[in-house]
C-alpha cells in the first residue's frame, strides 16, 4: 500500500514548523536572553515572564516611542554635522588683528580699443613701428591687408614687443613714506590679460618673505602704498592697473570691477575685512567645507597655490584646448600644450562667449576660504601736487583700520558628533558603550545560559 501523500497545506505546516524549530526558536532564545539581560532600559520588561500581557504591551509602546524621538534626534545632528559643517561670523575684536594690504598688477595690454589701435599703428612711422605689430592688430580686428597665417611663435614675437623693462616703468616706490626698490616687489607673472607685474600677491611671491611687510595690525593701524610710473603715454596704453586682494588674478570676467583707469593719476582709498579661519576648519572635508584654502593645489596645477581665480583661469584654459585644439598666447599653458597661430586665435575669438562663460564654474571651483573684502574708493584723473610733473602716481591708502572680519569656525567637530548622539542614547535608551559590548557577550559568548 503506497504510503500517505501530503498535500501542499501539509507540507506547508512541515516547513512552517521547520523554520520556527530549527530557525526562529533558537535565534529567538539568544535575543531573549540578551533582552532581558541587557541595561537598555525598558527591553527586560518585553520577555520577563513575570510580566502580563498589558504590561508588556505598556512597554512596548513606551520603547517604540522612546525609539522614535532617539531616532529623530541623531538624525538631525547628523544632518547638522553633513549639511552645516562649518559658520561665518562677524568679530569685532580687532587689537591682535594683521590684515594683508591688497595686491596692485600692472598688465600689458592695449587700452584703446582695437581698431583705433590698429589705425594708430598704420598712420605713424613705419620705421619706428614693430612690423608685426600691426599686422597682428590689424589682422585680429577685421583689416583684409593682413597674411591669413601667422606663426605662434611670431604672435609671441608680437606680444613680447609691448612688454616694457621694469626699470623703465617705475621712477619710484613708497610704503607708509618709506622707499623700496620697485622692481624687486613687483613680480611677472601671466594670467588671462598676458604679462602682469603684480606687488604683494600670493601668485607671485608669499608676502611674508617680502622684506617689506605689507599688512596692517595695532602697531601699523595705516597703510599707504605710493607708486610713481614714469610718465609716457604710449606705455600708459599698453599698461592696465588693478586692484585685488592677495589671491585674485586679473581675468576677463572680473577685469572691469577691479580696473583702475586714469588719464593724469590714481587715488584709491578702501576698507578692508579679512576672513580669518579656526583651525579646525582645515580638518573639515572640502565639500562640506565649501571652500578651498590656498595650500589644497590639484595635482599639476599651473599655479603654485589654489585660488578661485587661479582655478577659473585653469579651466578656460582647459575649454580652449578642447574648442581649438591650443592656448591664446596671453595666457599660461601646460607644458604640453600648443600655442594658437593666428588662425586658431581666430577660433578662440568666435568661441569667447563659451571660453569664459561662468556657467558651471561654481561647480568645479570652490571659494576661497582666505582672503581680503575691499571696499574701493577710486578717484581718477587725480593729480597730487607733491608728485614730480615726469609720473603717474598711483596712491592706495586704507582709510581706516579694520574694526570686522569675517570669522569662519567649526558648527560641530567630531567629539560633538559623537557627545550630541551619546546623549541623545543616553536620555531616550539609557544606552551607553558598554551597551554595545553586551551585544556580542551575550548573543554569542553566553549562549550556555540558555535554557
Amino acid at each position: 500500500m503506497k504510503g500517505h501523500e501530503m498535500s501542499w497545506l501539509e507540507k506547508i505546516n512541515v516547513f512552517k514548523q521547520f523554520i520556527l524549530d530549527r530557525i526562529f526558536k533558537p535565534y529567538w532564545k539568544v535575543l531573549k536572553q540578551y533582552l532581558a539581560n541587557c541595561n537598555i532600559h525598558g527591553v527586560k520588561y518585553l520577555v520577563g515572564a513575570e510580566y502580563t500581557i498589558a504590561e508588556k504591551i505598556f512597554w512596548l509602546i513606551a520603547c517604540i516611542v522612546s525609539y522614535w524621538g532617539c531616532s529623530v534626534m541623531i538624525i538631525s545632528v547628523l544632518e547638522q554635522y553633513v549639511t552645516d559643517p562649518v559658520a561665518v561670523t562677524a568679530e569685532t575684536s580687532y587689537l591682535n588683528w594683521k590684515t594683508p594690504f591688497p595686491s596692485l598688477a600692472l598688465c600689458y595690454q592695449p587700452k584703446l580699443k582695437g581698431r583705433e589701435y590698429a589705425t594708430e599703428l598704420v598712420e605713424r612711422d613705419k620705421q619706428q613701428e614693430n612690423f608685426w605689430s600691426k599686422i597682428f592688430f590689424i589682422h585680429s580686428f577685421g583689416f583684409t591687408s593682413a597674411p591669413s597665417l601667422i606663426t605662434a611663435e611670431e604672435l609671441l614675437k608680437i606680444y613680447e614687443t609691448m612688454i616694457i623693462p621694469c626699470p623703465d616703468i617705475f621712477a619710484s616706490c613708497s610704503w607708509n613714506g618709506k622707499p623700496f626698490d620697485c622692481c624687486k616687489e613687483f613680480k611677472s607673472y601671466k594670467t588671462g590679460l598676458g604679462y602682469c607685474l603684480g606687488i604683494n600677491s600670493y601668485h607671485t611671491k608669499n608676502p611674508d618673505e617680502s622684506d617689506l611687510k605689507f599688512y596692517v595690525n595695532r602697531t601699523i593701524k595705516y597703510g599707504t602704498m605710493i607708486i610713481d610710473l614714469v610718465k609716457n603715454e604710449a606705455r600708459q596704453r599698453v599698461l592696465s592697473m588693478f586692484i585685488m586682494n592677495n589671491l585674485n588674478l586679473p581675468l576677463l570676467t572680473s577685469s572691469e570691477e577691479r580696473s583702475l583707469t586714469s588719464k593724469t593719476g590714481i587715488n584709491a582709498e578702501f576698507t578692508l575685512r579679512n576672513i580669518y579661519n579656526e583651525k579646525g576648519v582645515k580638518g573639515v572635508p572640502m565639500k562640506r567645507r565649501n571652500c578651498r584654502f590656498p595650500f589644497e593645489v590639484t595635482e599639476n596645477s599651473l599655479f603654485p597655490i589654489y585660488s578661485s581665480d587661479s582655478c577659473a583661469l585653469e579651466v578656460y584654459i582647459n575649454r580652449m584646448i578642447n574648442l581649438c585644439g591650443c592656448v591664446s598666447f596671453f595666457y599660461p599653458a601646460y607644458p604640453n600644450a600648443r600655442i594658437c597661430n593666428m588662425t586658431e586665435t581666430e577660433c578662440l575669438f568666435h568661441k569667447k562667449e563659451t571660453i569664459i562663460s561662468t556657467n558651471n564654474l561654481k561647480k568645479i571651483c570652490y571659494p576661497d576660504c582666505e582672503g581680503t573684502d575691499i571696499k574701493l574708493t577710486s578717484y581718477p584723473d587725480f593729480l597730487d601736487p607733491d608728485a614730480p610733473t615726469n609720473v603717474f602716481r598711483i596712491r592706495l591708502r586704507l582709510m581706516s583700520h579694520p574694526t570686522v572680519r569675517y570669522y569662519r569656525y567649526v558648527v560641530m567637530t567630531e567629539l560633538d558628533l559623537v557627545v550630541a548622539v551619546g546623549s541623545a542614547m543616553g536620555l531616550f535608551m539609557g544606552a551607553s558603550i558598554l551597551s554595545l559590548c553586551e551585544i556580542p557577550y551575550w548573543l554569542f559568548i553566553r549562549r550556555d545560559r540558555i535554557s
